[in-house]
């Protein structure tokens, strides 16, 4: 919230995506956030920029972790970053899993980040039979600690893009 605000000031606004019902958004919004209601998503995914910054806003997060994951069948890339509101749990441990394509046409290289900590870095480039896999990464306990939620970000660095993101779902890690 604190990091939209700051770049909705300087005028790098990402897309904001609002996934709540009509009504919901009728109630209260932010400027320039475009509606596209959860159940829509699928039909309606023509209407996201495809090599936008995308933030996905709801409630509580619950639909924001499902737009994630229409967003990711889609293979959602940006140049610099995107972002999704994750749900925890504050009594386990708890990990991100994203799934990717090995099959990208040139290196990708990019930060994962937990509210702002970075909780790893992936490289993903062409090699071998094409194929996706998932990459874990583990959310420390001190970034979990009083929340309902957790910002995951996936930043570009070295200049690259991100690769394409096929999904993101958060599971428990206490094992």
């Amino acid at each position: 919230p604190r990091e939209l605000r700051g770049l909705l000031e300087q005028g790098t606004a990402p897309f904001l995506l609002d996934v709540r019902s009509g009504l919901e958004f009728e109630s209260e919004h932010i400027d320039g956030a475009r509606l596209i209601p959860l159940d829509q998503l699928d039909s309606r995914l023509g209407e996201v920029p495809e090599h936008a910054d995308v933030v996905v806003v709801c409630r509580t997060g619950v639909r924001a972790t499902t737009a994630a994951e229409t967003l990711g069948r889609a293979g959602r890339r940006v140049t610099k970053w995107f972002s999704f509101d994750l749900p925890v749990e504050t009594n386990h441990a708890m990990a991100v899993v994203v799934t990717y394509y090995s099959d990208e046409w040139r290196k990708r290289t990019f930060e994962v980040l937990a509210e702002g900590q970075r909780i790893g870095e992936q490289v993903v480039e062409k090699g071998g039979t094409p194929h996706f896999f998932d990459v874990k990464y583990s959310i420390p306990a001190e970034v979990l600690k009083d929340r309902k939620k957790v910002t995951v970000r996936f930043q570009a660095t070295q200049g690259n893009e991100i690769a394409a993101v096929f999904g993101v779902r958060m599971i428990r890690d206490d094992a």
